[in-house]
């Protein structure tokens, strides 16, 4: 008795999702279960189909890959260092941020030295030296201005 007590406890416990009741027609439909399974993905298919995904993500993860390998072949130099090498002055580099929202987060000086070094690169040097970072406030409409500077070289080693 004990174990067909519990076979009729799972019996009502089990669950028929091959029947389904359509409340327009007041019909009870049986379906099998491969037809329940291809009407699931046709519907999943259906909503997937009109859908779009539109990301700024490509191009910015594109510019924060190239500047960090163009700014990791630049090496660093101290003014006393730089004479002592066989160099080319490629120029004065440069990079300015302007924080319009006091709320925003102002740039480390690790961050604009990494654009300094990029932009080094990208004239064709590999050494630099950094000159000042300049730091103001209510300056052209920022609250914030920072200015860094820096002279770009090509060292021959």
């Amino acid at each position: 008795d004990a174990t067909k007590a519990a076979g009729n406890r799972l019996q009502l416990c089990s669950l028929d999702l091959s029947e389904i009741f359509c409340p327009i027609t007041g019909h009870l439909y049986k379906w099998s279960c491969v037809s329940m399974f291809k009407l699931l993905i046709l519907l999943v298919f259906l909503s997937l189909t009109s859908c779009a995904i539109n990301t700024n993500l490509g191009p910015y993860a594109k510019n924060k890959v190239e500047g960090a390998i163009r700014s990791s072949v630049v090496e660093v130099y101290s003014r006393n260092e730089i004479w002592q090498l066989e160099t080319i002055t490629l120029g004065q580099v440069e990079t300015e941020y302007c924080q319009t929202n006091r709320l925003s987060n102002t740039p480390s000086e690790r961050e604009l030295n990494k654009i300094l070094r990029s932009k080094t690169q990208r004239l064709g040097g590999n050494g630099i030296v950094y000159d000042s970072c300049e730091s103001g406030r209510n300056y052209r409409n920022c609250e914030i201005y920072i200015r860094c500077q820096a002279m770009a070289y090509k060292v021959h080693y």
